[in-house]
């Protein structure tokens, strides 16, 4: 194969992969049923009867619609919440990147359906092989390496009796993990069967 279609291959599968990935996680953090579904099955409301309101005031903070109320967090947990603010705000840039170069890159290969094909196989199969070794893992070392990754402090070693701990527990992130771990396979099954399909067709022809 020759070398540019080699690159061509390559940045198809990372930039398919990446917007993939961060659309799926951005969709997540604004998705209120995720929540509420949450703050059923945790009891959260016999701790915050007001937890809607709460869980609004954060979405609409990201958002850049409103500021934080001081009267539902406290200063430290308003810190962390701005950096969260910020890390969805690279993300928000990142997936429109990827969706950019996603899009140049398949009208390039969208010319020849052998190495579209070809691309969406080794897609789906790098998404696979990132998500089952992920699945490996024991989710408190994914929160753990995740948080010391992506925030240069500790502001999100809170104490037990934060607002934002007793809202969100560990096992509303865990849930929510699973939960974009099955959305992304889904994702990548159904792109996977399209490369097979374009290839076995081509074969056809």
């Amino acid at each position: 194969m020759q070398a540019h279609k080699i690159l061509l291959l390559i940045l198809f599968a990372l930039s398919l992969s990446s917007t993939l990935i961060s659309f799926n996680i951005f969709y997540t953090v604004f998705d209120v049923n995720n929540y509420l579904t949450s703050f059923n099955k945790e009891h959260v409301y016999r701790i915050y009867p007001d937890a809607n309101s709460r869980l609004n005031n954060i979405l609409n903070f990201f958002l850049n619609n409103e500021d934080l109320a001081a009267s539902y967090f406290n200063y430290k947990e308003a810190l962390h919440l701005n950096d969260v603010k910020d890390l969805i705000n690279v993300l928000y840039k990142f997936l429109y990147f990827n969706i950019l170069i996603f899009s140049l890159i398949f009208l390039i290969i969208l010319k020849d359906l052998k190495l579209l094909s070809t691309g969406l196989i080794i897609t789906g199969a790098l998404i696979l092989s990132i998500f089952i070794v992920a699945s490996f893992i024991p989710f408190n070392n994914i929160f753990l390496w995740f948080h010391l990754t992506f925030f240069k402090n500790n502001l999100w070693l809170m104490n037990k009796t934060d607002s934002l701990i007793l809202l969100f527990p560990l096992r509303f992130f865990q849930k929510t993990f699973q939960q974009i771990l099955v959305n992304i396979i889904s994702l990548t099954i159904f792109i996977i069967g399209t490369g097979l399909v374009i290839k076995f067709n081509g074969l056809r022809a």
